[in-house]
């Protein structure tokens, strides 16, 4: 038996730019975070959005600490690793500094020729986070790397930064990351239309964008392996070790007493 597919809706390409281009503006510089159980499209959407916020408005998009899989298809891309995200927190402190101590009042000038000159990359730009719970578990709320994170999207919106998140549960992230979330939402996918629905909330009224799956599938893998938290598992190692230690020490004390 065939599974009859819905085709690709036929649009006037200049019209349906334009109405992507509107509707995609209400999310430049704010967080919007796809949510839902494990195949719902929170990946592929948050790939389609950052794909065509690139494509429409010019802004690069940085992957933090996320191996997404984004492939050549997907076009020109940045990473992250906590230590360089760690470093442009500071380089953002440094420029902060010389704006107030210059006075300079050409503030947007003077960061654009730091992202030129001096490798600033948290600046008009798109983040990209998949399985953010890794890098704010809402449990690892003294994480310092969660903390230097939490800090900086309570700030993104002075750096005209643009955050995609996906993560299983809003619970998992921290709060002082909830609390910025702009827009939310569970992908509603058709698996035999194989097109996605989201639907967002917003103060103009409610947001809907459409995305038909095979557009999407060839720029990235699905597949591509994520890892998990190494400050967890370090400190779930460091403890075991600890634990294994003391035990051997209180064994041979009750040895020697013996």
């Amino acid at each position: 038996m065939t599974t009859a597919t819905k085709p690709r809706k036929r649009v006037n390409l200049e019209k349906e730019l334009i109405r992507r281009m509107e509707v995609l503006n209400f999310l430049r510089n704010k967080f919007t975070l796809l949510t839902g159980r494990m195949g719902k499209g929170k990946t592929l959407s948050c790939v389609y959005l950052a794909y065509w916020l690139r494509e429409l408005f010019a802004l690069p998009v940085v992957q933090l600490q996320t191996n997404i899989g984004l492939s050549k298809a997907f076009g020109a891309h940045s990473t992250l690793t906590d230590r360089e995200f760690l470093e442009q927190l500071i380089l953002l402190t440094d420029i902060a500094d010389e704006i107030q101590e210059q006075g300079i009042e050409d503030q947007e000038a003077y960061m654009d020729y730091a992202k030129q000159y001096r490798g600033l990359v948290l600046y008009k730009c798109v983040l990209l986070v998949d399985e953010a719970q890794k890098l704010v578990l809402s449990l690892r709320s003294s994480d310092r790397l969660a903390l230097a994170i939490s800090e900086f999207v309570q700030q993104m919106r002075h750096y005209k930064v643009t955050v995609l998140a996906a993560t299983g549960n809003p619970r998992n992230l921290h709060r002082l990351v909830r609390d910025q979330v702009a827009f939310i939402s569970v992908p509603d996918f058709n698996p035999y239309t194989r097109w996605y629905k989201l639907f967002f909330k917003s103060d103009e009224g409610p947001i809907k964008i459409e995305i038909y799956g095979p557009d999407v599938y060839p720029l990235y893998y699905s597949w591509s392996v994520a890892g998990f938290s190494r400050v967890h598992i370090d400190r779930a190692l460091n403890r075991d070790t600890n634990d294994s230690v003391k035990q051997r020490n209180a064994a041979k004390e009750l040895k020697g007493i013996g």
